[in-house]
């Protein structure tokens, strides 16, 4: 509103007021003194005008004045302004209206001013406590953060130190090792003593950072460590995707110091956790059946897990009544902005380059079968850092493996329990069917385990140790993956994998994989592996075969092997494996890369799967070297067929 128009307004009211409290007034003109009507008018009227404008204030001090005058003095209803007496009353009213406004005013002002000096202070009063609170707000963020950024830091110094160990004092230690491997009986002690001071690391290392919680996630890294509990230990994990590191690393502390303090304290037999995901929460858990009484005030490992979790904005319960068990439940806030949950940085993207040590950073991997194959696989995995798990059923076949750092179940059973990965790697499908069922690994396998089946068994050997899968197992995830190499190849981890089965499987043994072969072909559904193993092995037989027979016919000829080695040796005709083969011919070394026994099982096995009198070179092929297995060559390698075929044909 216009300043002009807003005091306009104001003279109307000054004006009108006095002259309606009159006509309001006027019926009490009789019956109540003038002095009092004017006491109300001149109290009203100063009330109004108490703005303290001047113009304001004359304009109802006249008002006032001429409304007395004309309702209120004798005679009534005219002005008496003109006598001496009206002359003194208009002027009386004219002078007291004006002063008792400003009096008015005034008292007014100070009380305004009173409450506006309150009011202010109030204001002020506010603003500092909003201060202060986003002061204590900032430092309490700030804290936080810091802790934070505590934790991360000693995280990464451990992942540092796990690097450094695993890339340099293990690896050398290994190295050792397996040089003085086989050596004078002289060095035994000093075996033995690199294989527990390569122990001691191994646990260092493992402790100071799980890296399979950053490989696998949470509940992988959860599952392992449930598998190494010395209780049974019942998982369920309900948080799909990866979470937070922050949120995953701690997590995992809490698990594991739970699982601690159950076995070690709480006399429980059983242990049962819970991850669950929901509403922007990770919830974790933990349950056990033993003697209760734990104390949070007490004992450092709990104190020590408490503040890693209010590090992270969560909240630790612990219900441990005496003698009924212990529930300790976490609750951590799951952040996309979490720092900590950046995982492009080099301690957590890269993956390790072949050979190198990353003891941690895989699941446990149980090799069923410490045959020559057998052996060399678990060495290769040692050699790579997966925490491998070995079992045989003779015992000193283990030996130098548990040397180099590999744990030795006492059953099979007791293998599959503990690792998250099993390999099978047995001579055929009735000792693959015997480990599985009589053995007991099958039963022992945890929910969402992976069995890779890696023998050659032949098309109805898979069919069966498949269907024994899918109707005993159906929560474990079966893999065909035959290999084709021998003996050597297998202590290299130069292997070639004919892998099969579900693609979720796929990236949990890619690290074993890696480690075991120098290629791996995945070739679709569970079976499908083996039929190309037996494909591959028919065209080694022939090659073998091609070795075998060329030599045996150069003698029956009179040429010497060195000529035919020097002849075929570099030519374009042989591959690197037929030359390798007859340099060892040459020298007369038959001691079994691949057994001739193993040989002919898997001729039999593609001929089985042919069943076809078509493939009658094959099939000759297999009567051959049936007649050196029954001569008692099954044990050397398939190229002591060399030797049959010079006695039958009568070498000159």
């Amino acid at each position: 509103m216009k300043p002009w128009l807003r005091q306009g307004i104001w003279l109307v009211a000054a004006l009108i007021a006095p002259v309606l409290l009159s006509l309001a007034l006027l019926p009490l003109r009789d019956h109540v003194s003038d002095v009092l009507i004017a006491l109300v008018l001149l109290t009203v009227s100063a009330a109004a005008v108490a703005r303290g404008e001047l113009l304001l204030s004359l304009v109802a001090a006249t008002s006032t004045a001429l409304s007395f005058d004309y309702f209120f003095t004798v005679p009534h209803d005219q002005f008496a302004i003109r006598s001496a007496r009206g002359v003194v009353t208009t002027v009386a009213l004219i002078a007291a209206v004006p002063a008792l406004g400003t009096w008015i005013g005034r008292l007014h002002g100070k009380e305004a001013a009173r409450e506006r000096e309150l009011r202010e202070k109030a204001e002020r009063y506010a603003g500092e406590l909003a201060e202060r609170q986003r002061q204590v707000e900032q430092l309490a963020a700030d804290l936080t953060a810091s802790r934070r950024r505590i934790l991360a830091v000693g995280d990464e110094m451990r992942r540092r130190i796990e690097r450094d160990l695993h890339d340099g004092v293990q690896q050398r230690l290994v190295t050792l090792s397996l040089m003085l491997r086989g050596v004078r009986a002289d060095v035994d002690e000093v075996c033995d003593g690199l294989a527990g001071t390569l122990e001691e690391l191994r646990d260092l290392s493992r402790g100071l950072h799980p890296a399979i919680l950053v490989e696998a996630g949470l509940g992988p890294a959860v599952r392992a460590l449930a598998r190494r509990s010395p209780l049974p230990v019942r998982v369920q994990m309900q948080a799909d995707g990866r979470l937070p590191g922050s949120c995953e690393a701690t997590a995992y502390y809490v698990a594991a110091e739970a699982f601690t303090n159950a076995a070690k304290h709480a006399k429980a037999s059983a242990v049962d956790i819970l991850i669950e995901r929901a509403d922007g929460t990770l919830t974790v858990q933990v349950r056990d059946d033993g003697v209760g009484g734990a104390d949070t005030a007490r004992g450092s490992g709990l104190v020590g897990l408490r503040d890693r979790v209010e590090a992270v904005g969560g909240i630790m319960t612990l219900d441990s009544p005496a003698r009924a068990g212990s529930v300790l439940t976490v609750r951590l806030p799951v952040t996309t902005e979490d720092h900590l949950s950046e995982r492009a940085g080099p301690a957590t993207s890269t993956h390790p380059a072949r050979g190198r040590l990353m003891a941690g950073a895989h699941e446990p991997v149980a090799v069923l079968g410490i045959g020559a194959m057998g052996h060399g696989m678990a060495a290769s995995a040692l050699r790579a850092g997966i925490p491998t798990i070995v079992w045989n059923r003779k015992l000193e076949a283990t030996r130098d493996l548990a040397e180099l750092g590999a744990e030795v179940a006492e059953s099979a059973a007791d293998a599959a329990r503990r690792a998250g990965i099993v390999v099978t790697m047995v001579t055929d499908a009735d000792a693959v069917m015997s480990v599985a069922r009589d053995q007991g690994m099958l039963a022992a396998l945890a929910p969402g385990a992976i069995w890779a089946q890696m023998s050659t068994i032949g098309v109805a050997g898979i069919d069966r140790v498949a269907a024994m899968a899918g109707a005993e197992r159906p929560d474990v995830m079966l893999l065909d993956a035959p290999v084709s190499g021998s003996k050597d190849p297998a202590e290299r981890g130069q292997l070639t994998i004919f892998a099969s089965g579900p693609g979720e499987a796929r990236p949990r043994v890619v690290p074993l994989f890696d480690a075991l072969g120098q290629r791996t072909i995945w070739v679709g559904e569970a079976g499908a592996g083996t039929r190309l193993k037996l494909v591959n092995n028919t065209w080694l037989a022939f090659a073998a075969e091609a070795v075998a027979a060329s030599v045996a016919l150069a003698r029956r000829l009179g040429l010497e092997t060195e000529t035919v080695v020097d002849a075929l040796g570099g030519g374009t005709l042989v591959s690197p494996w037929q030359a390798a083969k007859l340099q060892r011919i040459a020298k007369g070394e038959f001691s079994a890369q691949f057994a001739l026994s193993l040989a002919l099982k898997d001729v039999h096995l593609a001929l089985q799967a042919a069943d076809d009198d078509r493939f009658a070179v094959l099939a000759c092929l297999a009567d051959e070297w049936q007649q050196a297995v029954d001569q008692g060559l099954g044990e050397q390698d398939l190229t002591v067929v060399t030797r049959v075929l010079e006695q039958q044909g009568g070498t000159p």
